[in-house]
């Protein structure tokens, strides 16, 4: 089993921790590249995690280029990672996974899908969680792999909600990766 992790922000980070923590060998991470991070709200750099673990580091501007591609088709990957990417990935490049693409979500799907969860979540008082979920072609939408609750407290501001929904990811996701 292998798999390839893309993201750029907070949770790919923490998703990245908790699958090596998990012993799910990772063949490659693909992320956003620095240079094109100045629009992107709460960026990490994943290629330094990517580097200390020894896993090769893809970087990209779109998911679409054709670097990205050539990686997923040279490692052919078991699992595809699709953890904090605002960009769509298309079928084409989930297809490459053997065994499927998986997303993340940090609100108790179905309710929630889509754009600005943490803020909508915060501003409407609402529950979150974390999930992780098969990718399909509309965003938010596939089978739900695993959903674990994350308590959302008066006086949170988004950072503080992220924060906490990334240690349930990092904890959801390395105790899970052996099942991958």
């Amino acid at each position: 089993m292998n798999a390839v992790l893309i993201g750029s922000v907070s949770s790919s980070a923490a998703a990245l921790r908790g699958l090596l923590r998990g012993g799910l060998p990772m063949a490659a991470v693909c992320g956003l590249d620095a240079q094109h991070a100045a629009g992107v709200s709460d960026f990490v750099d994943l290629a330094p995690l990517a580097r200390d673990a020894g896993v090769p580091y893809v970087p990209f501007r779109k998911v679409t280029e054709p670097q990205v591609e050539a990686v997923l088709r040279d490692i052919r990957p078991d699992w595809l990672f699709v953890i904090g990417l605002s960009q769509l990935v298309p079928a084409s490049l989930r297809d490459l996974a053997r065994l499927g693409a998986i997303g993340f979500h940090p609100t108790p799907l179905p309710e929630g899908r889509g754009r600005a969860p943490v803020a909508w979540t915060i501003l409407l008082n609402r529950p979150a969680a974390a999930n992780l979920f098969f990718l399909v072609d509309e965003p938010d939408a596939g089978d739900i792999i695993a959903q674990r609750p994350v308590p959302v407290y008066p006086d949170d501001y988004a950072a503080d909600l992220i924060a906490r929904t990334n240690e349930v990811l990092e904890a959801m996701t390395a105790e899970l990766a052996p099942a991958f």
